[in-house]
């Protein structure tokens, strides 16, 4: 692996809220995560030269099953 300046930013910057009064007729869960990590953007859909990692897109996919 490659050195790391920042070791355990990434992990320790996911963050969530949740609320019971969402959608359009407020009738409806919401949950909202996101990672507030600088470089997280170019870790989930990636760059010209490092491939795309996908993190939510698969944490997404797990949690339908």
């Amino acid at each position: 692996a490659a050195w790391d300046p920042h070791p355990g930013l990434y992990k320790a910057s996911w963050h969530s809220t949740s609320t019971r009064r969402g959608g359009r007729r407020q009738d409806r869960a919401v949950a909202t995560v996101w990672n507030s990590a600088p470089y997280a953007r170019w870790v989930e859909y990636g760059t010209e030269r490092v491939h795309a990692h996908h993190v939510l897109l698969r944490a997404a996919q797990a949690g339908v099953r």
